[in-house]
């Protein structure tokens, strides 16, 4: 849960990326001014207005379709992998995500990619957990959990294709390449083993005394489900208009 919670950082800066390139015709704040997409400086002028904007993305930008981010909430999510891992977060709450930093960026319209190098020093997390696995050692039980991670840092390349629909031109988002790794995290669940103590802080104790083993086995399936939400979070924002209606 740890891995996941800290990827989530980067639908923030998606989704503000975004809303920022395909808001032409889009009534800005005062703070916003528009980077047109046939600007030479585009990639310049969209990290200068990340900048910008990353401070009131805690309480949301009605203006851009962008809900309140602080914390990030996300009411369910599923992880499984064969019959060795099966869990399930529920009530995820996810705080400090809207202090990342785009520390590059690449756009390309023309082939409807873009490419961005992010870095997040630190995440907390809360959450309600079931889960049914063995990595090292079998983990099963359900209740509260909370944690963090920190220094974070993550490339995500996210690759779209243009399509016709009642005579418009609208974009859709078929591919999301992350990579995500994670500096440090803590984490503790509780009521593990039916609340048997003893169980549930040795399970703890090597949950958090074998870090780089951890995150090697779980960081193909966090990214795995990560890109799957991410994408269908940007494919709902461009079912809602053409392009012809956003881009100048």
């Amino acid at each position: 849960m740890n891995s996941f919670a800290s990827s989530l950082f980067v639908v923030h800066a998606l989704v503000l990326l975004i809303s920022i390139v395909d808001s032409t015709k889009t009534k800005l704040p005062d703070y916003i001014s528009k980077c047109p997409e046939k600007d030479p400086n585009l990639e310049k002028c969209v990290l200068s207005l990340i900048e910008k904007i990353r401070p009131h993305l805690a309480t949301g930008i009605p203006e851009l379709g962008v809900p309140a981010m602080e914390p990030l909430v996300i009411p369910e999510v599923h992880f499984s992998r064969g019959n060795m891992f099966k869990a399930v977060g529920k009530n995820v709450n996810v705080y400090g995500g809207t202090n990342f930093k785009v520390r590059d960026i690449k756009l390309d319209m023309q082939k409807n990619v873009f490419l961005l190098t992010i870095f997040l020093p630190k995440i907390t997390f809360d959450a309600d957990y079931d889960v049914n696995a063995q990595i090292i050692v079998p983990i099963k039980g359900r209740g509260p959990m909370n944690g963090n991670a920190t220094k974070i840092n993550a490339d995500a390349l996210l690759k779209g294709k243009r399509y016709k629909k009642e005579g418009e031109t609208y974009l859709k988002f078929i591919n999301l390449d992350l990579d995500i790794n994670i500096g440090d995290y803590n984490m503790r669940l509780r009521n593990l083993f039916n609340g048997n103590k003893a169980l549930n802080d040795n399970v703890n104790f090597i949950i958090n005394d074998n870090k780089e083993e951890l995150k090697k086995s779980l960081k193909p399936l966090v990214q795995e489900v990560i890109s799957k939400l991410i994408l269908d979070l940007v494919n709902s924002i461009f079912n809602n208009f053409s392009l012809e209606d956003v881009l100048s």
